[in-house]
């Protein structure tokens, strides 16, 4: 009989009749299950005929999510039950009627031991079935993620800077290294005896997608990126990033010892970094030479590929679900039968749970990757990797709390101009860290003393200080990347009056010498003050800001808005405040986007749209006429935010 894996390149393997003997042929109806994801694998299957499908659950949900599927004749199911803990990686569904053949997996083994060079080819069959996994499920990633590469570039090809050391140095770099350790003592001395060193430099690239696998790397010192093209990287789809390796002992790549594939992985050197390698041709030598040491290998690499298997499908699940805690709990899940009760891992989606402790969860998940077990510290990596967005957004956050602790704790007679120059310095360094992209940047007056107005956007919670305050970022993002930048100034910014219990608002803005305004936010006026006498209150406060070459940075609604809501009806004071001016300035209208989303799901925009002058529009002594602008204009703004949305949509 003769089973082929699941590669595109089958390689048919024999069954000698004493592993048959071993086997029951059986049959499954559509929607029965092979297996059960983290259930004992009692059993290994190969397929006859039929169609399968795998599936993994989603941490406590217990929601499935496919993965994989095969129709191939010689797929091997229930493989990750001969690596410890022994139990079952994914869930797998018959979508047909299907024949199998089916071993214990207690006998399966016994039997390995007997005969280790028989068990070497069927492993190889595994390993087979396992790139095929792993090539459906990095395809499916590929698919999903949001902002691939277009292209790698500025790559170096690698200068085969190879060398040796003694196997003494080597055993010390290496004693960290979980592959390693899946070896005898005879056997660790074999792969000594045949490792050798490659140095490479930082951009220089380690592996290659279009090259066939010929060599292991293990990673000694420096650090790596991984990238999957499995094509070429012209292609529509382009390249994506797998993750990052930088502790010592952490393999690159998994490769077959029979045959050459190419995986469609690319690495690349982040720093000068140093690899210990191990040729296929030697690790196929020393298994023709010592059964023993080839029945080991073939176990470490099952290891290997089922890590780089749990990674790519964490990843998956991380471009499909919005939500850290949701996936983090999946990657520790998936690790769940493995993972040590006492590992602090178990901690981190406690700690992500609230932006606070955010930065808890990194410092433990640092701890994790520099001094955990090996488990513990490729968990820790890929978690970090997974997470890379969110320390962004939570440095940011990070950024908002020194804001505003510097602002307040400004004595109170500061000069505000002082004030305002720091507070928009500081906004403007933090916002060069994050995504935005700003259009329309001609249409700027070439000097100041104009009126900007723009859509007002809530603050997504996560943004939210401590102390409840909420720094506006629509607003300070106009005076720090657009105003400051082209006047070198942040404009006057027109805030609303807090309510007395606000004290962390009334910190704040009283050191800026902004101008103030009533809003529905704010309580009545301890003045008794009527809406015209605030308006023109209003007006004689900006205009002598405007006269002296200043912006005035105003959001018309008076309030902010969720996004699908945005802008709300315009108050006219911003439009009756140029019209009270000679000479007339003009209103500059901004269009802003994402500012309501957390920072790490969207990229922030601002679309600058054509300037104009309120009379050229309207008579503003025409209340009835001035009305119906504002509700016309209204509309006409609802089209800028859409621009500002399409602009990032499709960056």
């Amino acid at each position: 009989m003769h089973i082929s894996h699941t590669h595109s390149s089958p390689h048919p393997v024999v069954l000698p009749a004493g592993l048959l003997a071993l086997a029951d042929e059986i049959s499954i109806d559509a929607g029965d299950y092979l297996t059960q994801q983290y259930h004992p694998a009692e059993y290994i299957y190969s397929l006859l005929s039929g169609n399968i499908e795998f599936y993994i659950q989603l941490g406590v949900s217990g929601e499935n999510l496919s993965v994989a599927a095969s129709e191939q004749s010689g797929t091997i199911i229930g493989w990750s039950g001969l690596r410890s803990p022994n139990r079952y990686a994914a869930s797998v569904r018959a979508a047909g009627s299907c024949k199998l053949l089916r071993w214990k997996q207690a006998e399966v083994q016994a039997f390995f031991q007997q005969e280790p060079r028989i068990a070497f080819d069927f492993l190889e069959s595994v390993l087979g079935t396992g790139f095929d996994l792993l090539q459906q499920v990095r395809l499916l990633l590929r698919k999903s993620v949001k902002r691939p590469i277009a292209k790698l570039n500025n790559i170096y090809p690698r200068f085969k800077n190879r060398f040796r050391l003694d196997p003494d140095t080597i055993s010390t770099w290496l004693q960290t290294c979980d592959f390693f350790e899946k070896f005898s003592p005879s056997s660790q001395s074999m792969l000594l005896d045949n490792i050798f060193l490659q140095r490479c430099y930082s951009d220089e690239s380690v592996i290659t997608a279009d090259e066939v696998d010929d060599t292991l790397y293990i990673l000694v010192n420096g650090s790596v990126n991984l990238y999957y093209e499995p094509h070429s990287a012209n292609d529509a789809n382009g390249v994506i990033f797998l993750r990052s390796l930088s502790s010592q002992g952490q393999v690159l790549n998994v490769l077959s010892v029979q045959h050459g594939y190419r995986h469609g992985l690319t690495a690349i050197a982040n720093h000068d970094s140093l690899f210990c390698c191990l040729s296929i041709e030697d690790l196929r030598q020393c298994a023709l030479q010592n059964p023993q040491f080839g029945l080991e290998l073939q176990y470490a690499l099952l290891t290997l590929l089922g890590n780089q298997l749990r990674s790519s499908r964490a990843q998956l699940i991380n471009q499909k679900y919005d939500n850290e805690v949701f996936n983090i709990t999946g990657i520790l899940a998936q690790a769940a039968p493995q993972l040590a009760v006492t590992s602090s891992l178990h901690k981190v989606p406690h700690l992500l749970d609230n932006r606070l402790t955010h930065g808890d969860a990194f410092r433990c998940l640092e701890m994790s990757q520099a001094r955990g077990a090996a488990l513990e510290k490729n968990l820790a990596g890929l978690c970090l990797d997974i997470l890379q967005e969110t320390r962004s957004e939570w440095k940011f956050f990070q950024g908002l709390k020194q804001v505003y602790q510097s602002v307040a704790d400004f004595p109170a007679d500061t000069d505000t101009r002082q004030v305002r120059r720091h507070n928009t310095a500081m906004f403007r360094d933090i916002f060069e860290h994050v995504r935005y992209r700003i259009s329309g940047e001609e249409h700027l007056p070439e000097r100041p003393g104009h009126i900007f107005i723009l859509n007002h956007l809530v603050s997504h919670p996560y943004h939210i200080l401590a102390n409840h305050f909420e720094l506006s970022l629509d607003t300070n993002f106009v005076s720090a990347m657009i105003l400051d930048g082209k006047y070198g100034d942040g404009g006057i910014r027109v805030v609303r009056t807090g309510r007395q219990d606000e004290y962390a608002h009334q910190n704040y803005y009283s050191r800026l010498g902004y101008i103030n305004v009533m809003t529905d936010q704010s309580h009545p006026s301890a003045e008794g003050q009527t809406g015209k006498q605030q308006l023109e209150r209003f007006i004689d406060e900006a205009k002598p800001h405007l006269q002296q070459g200043r912006n005035i940075v105003i959001c018309p609604e008076g309030k902010s808005l969720w996004s699908d809501e945005s802008p709300g009806p315009f108050k006219p004071g911003a439009f009756l405040l140029a019209a009270s001016m000679d000479p007339e300035p003009y209103i500059v209208p901004v269009a802003m986007a994402n500012f309501d989303h957390r920072l790490r799901n969207k990229q922030l925009a601002a679309v600058i749209k054509p300037p104009f002058r309120i009379s050229e529009q309207v008579d503003t002594r025409d209340k009835e006429a001035l009305n119906t602008f504002l509700k016309q204009y209204q509309t006409v703004y609802r089209s800028y935010v859409k621009e500002a949305q399409q602009l990032v949509e499709v960056s």
